[in-house]
């Protein structure tokens, strides 16, 4: 896919990612972002991407980024703004993709999600999926010059307010991962195990396993619980985001 690219506005931030499966919600994001109110013009790109694979193969997956990614200062970090789709299937599957960041060493990345659905589970899934990234949550129908003003300035709340961990978390490996995304998707366990060439107990004890550790036994169990505190949007300012800088969880 062709990404959109343009000027970021801060000159702490060398690039900026954003995800958002809607290609004109995506364009409209980035367009935004190249210039946010109130922010002088820096030297920093700003790129659209369709999906979590995407953006990795893109921005942070190649040797000369590798290269630039050992440059980078305390004060020049890289952001990834993703936008979940309101469709609970889709929002969750796109939310469990996010463990891959850590799998690719890339959990210095400050993560900023835009979403419909609760703050709280937002973390509670990033967590369970292994992300390790900072973490801004918030609501995304807010205006989007709102969004894009406390995505901007989102920088100057690093490392404050970070939710203290509640203990032993159990995390869903790479395989379960795959196996709930693909179901979420719509993917049989049966079409998985030949995908896979593994016989089917195996890949639906992998969906099991992955279902125990997120807290329910059912896929349509999952789908309730993700989207049963869908928070109502008061208010207009920044001030409503769900869930300060923070670490998934």
């Amino acid at each position: 896919m062709k990404s959109e690219a343009g000027d970021f506005l801060r000159s702490d931030w060398r690039h900026v990612g954003v995800i958002d499966p809607c290609n004109y919600g995506r364009q409209g994001l980035v367009m935004a972002l190249r210039s946010p109110p109130g922010i002088s013009q820096g030297q920093h790109s700003v790129q659209g991407y369709d999906g979590v694979e995407d953006a990795l193969s893109h921005s942070w997956g190649g040797q000369s980024d590798r290269c630039l990614a050992q440059e980078r200062t305390a004060e020049s970090r890289d952001i990834l703004v993703v936008r979940l789709p309101p469709n609970p299937l889709e929002g969750l599957a796109l939310l469990l993709q996010l463990g891959a960041l850590t799998e690719a060493a890339l959990s210095g990345i400050m993560l900023t999600v835009l979403s419909r659905f609760s703050a709280g589970e937002v973390r509670r899934v990033l967590r369970r999926a292994g992300v390790e990234n900072p973490l801004w949550v918030m609501d995304d129908r807010l205006p989007v010059m709102t969004l894009c003003s406390a995505v901007a300035g989102s920088e100057n709340d690093s490392g404050e307010g970070a939710f203290p961990s509640t203990g032993f978390q159990p995390r869903l490996t790479n395989k379960e991962r795959e196996v709930l995304v693909s179901s979420l998707l719509g993917i049989s366990v049966q079409e998985q195990a030949y995908q896979r060439t593994l016989n089917i107990s195996t890949v639906y004890g992998q969906r099991q396993s992955a279902l125990y550790k997120l807290g329910v036994a059912t896929l349509p169990g999952l789908l309730e619980l993700f989207d049963a505190h869908r928070p109502a949007l008061t208010g207009s300012g920044c001030g409503r985001a769900e869930g300060r800088y923070a670490s998934a969880g």
